[in-house]
């Protein structure tokens, strides 16, 4: 299954994982696992008003080696190739202001030109804080601080220019994948 993104088209912040995992490819949405919990709420605590956000990932599929995919594992360069096109028109549509990579895999894998045209924020991956004491944690308390300046720095730089799509439903529309997963 395609698993593309999550949130307001009309965002100034995109968020950026890594690949989906078997809740996200179950149910065709980023980031409602475990480790979508713990970023959610830490969305929740460390919310901006105005701010609007979209979440999706560096490759829209659930990476597997051909097989009943049991566990998660890092997308290969050959399906985060495959996945880039998509990645940068997804990201083109929404113009946002900021991009966040969630995780040292989508802060080394981020197409460079996405880098250099959105300003370029990188935090831990939420399945970090999972494996670190979760949201009763300091690092917890920390990631949601470190949100929070980020979302406002995104609503201090309000785009004026925005895309007409403005809901989650559009999401469902966005480019479709160029080439197969190896």
């Amino acid at each position: 299954m395609h698993v593309f993104g999550r949130g307001d088209l009309d965002a100034q912040v995109v968020m950026v994982g890594e690949a989906p995992g078997r809740t996200e490819d179950a149910l065709g949405i980023p980031f409602v696992g475990l480790a979508g919990r713990i970023l959610d709420e830490a969305l929740d605590k460390g919310k901006v008003e105005g701010v609007k956000w979209v979440i999706t990932n560096l490759v829209a599929c659930r990476p597997h080696d051909g097989e009943i995919c049991q566990s998660n594992r890092t997308p290969n360069e050959i399906e985060m190739r495959n996945c880039r096109d998509r990645l940068v028109e997804t990201i083109e549509i929404i113009k946002p202001k900021i991009l966040i990579a969630l995780g040292l895999t989508a802060r080394e894998n981020m197409p460079s030109l996405l880098k250099e045209k959105y300003r370029f924020f990188s935090v831990y991956h939420p399945s970090y804080i999972l494996r670190n004491g979760g949201v009763d944690s300091e690092i917890f308390k920390k990631y949601v601080e470190e949100l929070r300046r980020i979302m406002s720095y995104a609503k201090i730089r309000r785009s004026k220019v925005r895309s007409n799509a403005k809901s989650t439903n559009e999401l469902s529309r966005m480019p479709e994948i160029r080439g197969t997963l190896a």
